[in-house]
């Protein structure tokens, strides 16, 4: 098998494993992150209030495309998901279309109920095929499957994204042995040049997480992933490289960095929902452009960006 088929085959069991153990919110956040690769005028509804999100998860105004994301804790039923459909497609039509007039021409409703479309009762395809007849509009039921096959399409041109949404293990442990090759390049580079070349005092640069309580709940409520939590917990260990930076009489200033990093996280959570896809986001928009990619500017570039996430200026707090 080769290399390509082999990644292309990690991608799918990756997205296996978290469509079907996210739920409710967290499989919300998860399919909208995948289709707006796929539609670049994709917008999230956040919710508000008693009024809730008038029916649907997110939508593309220019193509009147509108999509509910509906995954239950529980197992679903029947009934119960006939009625979650009449529902928000009521609620959807009568605010988008009747109310603000906009374009309403496709309803695709994700469910995450079976790996394939043969695994649905018929009651809830009736259910969509009578919306489509009685309001002239192309409507579907997106399942495992089309969404994996969004997935494989998306693989091609926007892998690194992909990737981004789909990956577990965020970084992999590293000797300090590994991490001692290092190319400066401007500033961020020299930032991340002196803390590589602070750490030789460092035996065990993933030692166990010491970090504070603050810190802690501070991943807690961004919802991070135990792997990027560790990882990023871990560079904030070795936040005494930072404060050992600031005391050095060197050209660059590391809170230099603050306005761009918070320019970028602030872009950047306008379009994703997700911190932890905010924050691989800011990683690799530094990481990619560096000369030379080694696992040392990997972890030197982590620690610079847990300084700016435990200082509170990014992330919410």
């Amino acid at each position: 098998m080769s290399n390509i088929n082999i990644e292309l085959e990690n991608i799918v069991n990756s997205f296996k494993l978290k469509y079907h153990e996210k739920k409710e919110k967290e499989f919300e956040r998860f399919i909208f992150e995948i289709l707006r690769l796929k539609y670049d005028c994709l917008k999230h509804i956040r919710p508000y209030g008693n009024i809730g999100d008038w029916g649907v998860d997110c939508f593309c105004r220019e193509d009147g495309k509108y999509f509910q994301v509906y995954a239950p804790s529980n197992s679903i039923n029947v009934n119960r998901a006939i009625s979650k459909i009449n529902e928000n497609f009521d609620r959807a039509y009568n605010h988008w279309k009747i109310e603000k007039k906009f374009k309403f021409g496709e309803w695709h409703f994700v469910l995450n109920f079976g790996n394939n479309s043969e695994a649905l009762p018929p009651q809830i395809y009736e259910c969509v095929q009578s919306i489509e007849k009685k309001y002239a509009i192309s409507t579907d039921i997106l399942l495992f499957d089309n969404i994996k096959s969004i997935v494989i399409d998306l693989y091609g041109n926007k892998f690194n994204e992909i990737k981004l949404i789909l990956n577990d293990k965020f970084f992999d442990t590293y000797t300090q042995e590994q991490m001692l090759e290092f190319s400066s390049n401007k500033a961020m580079n020299e930032v991340i040049h002196f803390i590589l070349n602070s750490r030789k005092a460092v035996t065990n640069p993933f030692a166990p997480i010491k970090i504070s309580i603050e810190t802690e709940r501070k991943i807690q409520i961004n919802g991070l992933d135990n792997a990027l939590a560790e990882s990023l917990g871990s560079a904030i260990d070795k936040g005494y490289l930072v404060e050992e930076y600031k005391k050095a009489d060197l050209e660059y200033d590391l809170e230099d960095l603050k306005p761009e990093i918070k320019d970028l996280y602030k872009k950047l959570s306008e379009t994703h929902i997700d911190k932890n896809v905010v924050i691989k986001k800011i990683f690799y928009n530094y990481f990619d452009d560096f000369p030379k990619k080694t696992e040392s500017t990997q972890y030197a570039l982590l620690i610079v960006i847990g300084h700016f996430f435990e200082i509170c200026e990014i992330g919410d707090s």
